[in-house]
């Protein structure tokens, strides 16, 4: 699986406000719930903090991956959001974060839930200028374009 093909562009945010991982967690959220994608940001937030609680979802290289599995959603649904000034996302490695793959998979579909997280993981692993040409992105779709440009050079 590539993560670009679980990417809409309503549910990317090119340049994200927030300045903590509460405040970023609910941008992302809010994003999703006003282009329709999700109903209760109040209990998404809840299960995305629990899961920081058993440990941060911060993964190095600048980036995050909060996830949660969710009742009563259908597909998996995937944000992305890029912080142009970073935030510091866990307190424990105090590492600026600055890319951010929100997962929320429903209960039903585990497997999906860990292959969207692998493609995640495998594109902020990778080597390259990813994350400065996703920081230059002016829309949704160029972060869908750059994603795919770095995941299909592995094929």
């Amino acid at each position: 699986m590539k993560l670009y093909t679980c990417l809409k562009p309503d549910a990317i945010i090119v340049d994200c406000k927030a300045t903590n991982t509460e405040s970023l967690l609910k941008e992302l959220i809010h994003h999703l719930k006003m282009n329709n994608r999700i109903s209760d940001e109040d209990y998404i937030y809840k299960k995305l903090m629990e899961r920081e609680k058993m440990g941060s979802t911060s993964v190095g290289n600048h980036s995050a991956v909060p996830h949660a599995r969710i009742k009563d959603i259908k597909d998996v649904i995937v944000a992305v959001g890029l912080s142009r000034n970073g935030i510091i996302y866990s307190e424990i490695d105090k590492e600026v974060s600055h890319f951010f793959v929100l997962i929320l998979a429903p209960n039903s579909s585990p497997i999906v839930h860990l292959q969207v997280l692998a493609a995640a993981a495998t594109l902020i692993k990778k080597p390259g200028k990813w994350l400065s040409e996703l920081l230059e992105c002016q829309h949704p779709s160029d972060v869908i374009h750059v994603i795919q440009n770095y995941e299909e050079d592995d094929e």
